[in-house]
């Protein structure tokens, strides 16, 4: 290499950095990778009970002739906590907590860039037509096959802790509620 090129490769790879920390350097492609999680706190704090059965079992599915099946991590050939993920997280609207992490906190500029040239993924991913639509390709069902997923039905249990009963320790009065996400293709 002569001196011109690496005085060009220097300016180059000193805008990539400079550039980066400008438009804030956790939101840089390089940088993703270790910033996957974020905390968010709040007052409560809702985690999924642990059901094994429930989670074998998997979705409750309605196809197109009426008929009424359930659909597994087995029917989908997917690993147990990646299943756990799409039936706890995904099928009541959270998504990974990188969707969130994109735009936290960004400076104006940066804001503005990514919003005319991105969709914000926290909000305008629709997970209830990308679950259906994965459930149908993954088992090879048309459109037109009477056997086609039109409806999913996930119902799980959720106990809610309280903040100020976890900054004591004490856990003697969990909520617990049954939550249920109807999913279709057409928006009610």
């Amino acid at each position: 290499m002569n001196k011109k090129s690496v005085t060009k490769l220097l300016i180059g790879s000193h805008l990539v950095i400079f550039g980066a920390i400008l438009f804030r350097i956790d939101t840089f492609p390089l940088t993703w990778v270790p910033m996957y999680s974020m905390f968010k706190g709040g007052e409560t704090l809702s985690v999924p009970v642990g059901d094994k059965p429930k989670l074998k079992k998997g979705f409750e599915v309605t196809t197109a002739s009426g008929n009424t099946e359930y659909v597994g991590p087995k029917d989908l050939n997917i690993p147990g906590a990646a299943f756990r993920r799409i039936y706890t997280e995904r099928a009541f609207g959270v998504g990974p907590p990188k969707h969130l992490k994109e735009r936290h906190r960004l400076n104006p500029i940066s804001n503005a860039v990514f919003n005319q040239f991105y969709p914000d993924p926290a909000t305008s991913i629709e997970w209830d037509v990308r679950i259906i639509n994965m459930l149908n390709a993954t088992l090879k069902r048309e459109a037109s096959d009477p056997d086609y997923i039109v409806k999913v039905v996930a119902s799980y249990e959720f106990t809610n802790f309280e903040r100020s009963a976890l900054m004591v320790g004490d856990l003697s009065d969990l909520k617990s509620e049954m939550r249920t996400s109807i999913m279709t293709r057409e928006k009610p």
